[in-house]
């Protein structure tokens, strides 16, 4: 009981943070909140071990639960907004990548030590290396730009030319960059700051809409049920008949690593939506003939029980992935790191529930339904998040929504949908329905700097152009 209990604040404190430090990212920078995070994290990690009382325990992880979650996803957001439309696959998945290994090197690090203490100082100490290199990553792009934090963001594009062996427009003067940032974009960008001094994004805006309150729910509903079928998965290693649960724990991080390359492969090819179902009917599938085969086989079938968990693994690691890469995408940029960090809390929800659905499980003994119980509960989510995941719009290699008014008509068809002319560029929002007082965009990255693939002061839908003698700069 006590390890559900510990267990269940750590993900208590995950729940917190992720919606408590998502707000400070969005506030103050996806940097700031990751350094913070990094310092509380090494603080209460580094002394965990010495705690001499459940209290003490408790009261660390619930800390070390906010601060891991923070960091993971202010680095997540930070990757995903520093890269344009068609690479945003590889941060948001290869990332996954990374989780997994830090999975195995868990498993052997107790394996090897036996001692929760000693592994703990283990696992936690490499997060040291975070306030020695984080300072190589920038803020992020779309954030500065948001922020209008322009000199910053100029720096930055400047940086990313000289890295890449791109001669920056106009030379490497950073006042003239910026000045070539905001030459096509002047009128667009007075009207943004004229709305949004009267009325900023807030992420409560996403109840005002109809459409984005039944599509935030859809997401936030979606986040529960994945990370409880997935620690579902990892905390019922420990009750599966056939092998030990060091070599089972270690299996199923290995399967990780497949459905990551799976992902990765097909996010861009197939598109988010048909990948992120796919990994639910298979975790569903899989769950539910465990069920079947769990209750009627003996002893000496229990390897099937444990292969088709190592099957529901491979669909919930994948889901993890696909979660971080495609519903972050839904949200705007004003409150991407607020959206995902009450995501988060959701998620936590999810997973602070799974080591009590696996103990309910341990506890029931009668007709094999104590083994049976985790998979039903994994089967019936895995099918209501299917069928509530239905609604959501896809994202591949569209431009994400930068406000709350690009959210709203985000999806929608329209063949009117782009405009450009003299005035404004942007989205033609009346021909779908959405009032001219709400529709002021930012498009970032500008696609002329990015591409310069029109000519100098020209108007272009997508953003600021540059002369087309300039390469790509990225």
């Amino acid at each position: 009981m006590y390890k559900s209990h510990a267990s269940m604040l750590l993900y208590l404190g995950s729940f917190v943070g992720s919606t408590v430090l998502g707000f400070v990212s969005d506030r103050f920078g996806r940097k700031v909140c990751f350094l913070l995070s990094v310092i509380l994290f090494l603080a209460s990690g580094l002394a965990l071990p010495w705690s001499n009382n459940f209290v003490t325990l408790g009261v660390l992880e619930f800390v070390v639960g906010a601060a891991s979650t923070g960091m993971f996803a202010s680095a997540f957001v930070m990757c995903l907004e520093l890269v344009q439309p068609k690479d945003r696959k590889v941060p948001g998945l290869v990332i996954q990548v990374f989780f997994t290994t830090g999975e195995i090197l868990l498993a052997v690090s107790f394996y090897g030590l036996r001692d929760w203490r000693w592994a703990g100082l283990v696992i936690t100490a490499p997060a040291t290396f975070f306030l020695f290199y984080v300072w190589l990553v920038p803020e992020s792009l779309r954030w500065l730009m948001l922020k209008k934090k322009y000199d910053k963001a100029s720096k930055i594009l400047i940086r990313i030319a000289k890295i890449n062996g791109v001669t920056p427009p106009r030379g490497n003067d950073q006042e003239d960059i910026l000045a070539e940032l905001l030459q096509s974009h002047d009128d667009s960008v007075e009207r943004t700051a004229s709305v949004s001094h009267k009325n900023k994004d807030s992420f409560f805006d996403l109840f005002k809409s109809r459409v984005l309150c039944q599509r935030a729910c859809a997401i936030f509903f979606n986040w529960f049920v994945v990370n409880m079928v997935f620690y579902v998965f990892v905390l019922n290693m420990e009750h599966l008949k056939a092998g030990s649960l060091y070599v089972n724990f270690i299996i199923g991080a290995v399967v990780e690593y497949p459905a990551h390359l799976f992902s990765l492969l097909l996010v861009d090819r197939v598109g988010r939506k048909p990948v992120h179902l796919f990994l639910l009917f298979v975790a569903g599938t899989a769950s539910g003939a465990a069920v079947g085969v769990s209750m009627k086989v003996g002893e000496d079938h229990q390897w099937v029980v444990s292969m088709l968990s190592m099957i529901g693994k491979f669909g919930a690691a994948g889901l993890m992935g696909t979660s971080f890469l495609w519903l972050t995408e839904l949200f705007p940029t004003s409150i991407r790191s607020s959206g995902l960090g009450v995501s988060s809390s959701f998620a936590r929800g999810g997973a602070m529930l799974a080591p009590y659905i696996v103990l309910w499980g341990s506890m029931i003994t009668e007709h094999n339904m104590g083994g049976a119980l985790p998979f039903i509960v994994v089967c019936a989510a895995s099918v209501l998040a299917f069928l509530f995941n239905l609604s959501l719009p896809e994202t591949n290699q569209e431009e994400l929504p930068a406000t709350i008014a690009d959210a709203k008509v985000f999806g929608k068809k329209s063949e009117s949908l782009y405009i450009a002319d003299s005035r404004h560029t942007g989205l033609n929002y009346e021909s779908i329905g959405v009032s001219d007082e709400d529709s002021e965009v930012l498009v970032f990255p500008p696609k002329g700097v990015l591409k310069g693939r029109t000519r100098q002061g020209s108007r272009s839908s997508g953003g600021v152009s540059l002369s087309a003698d300039h390469p790509p700069i990225f």
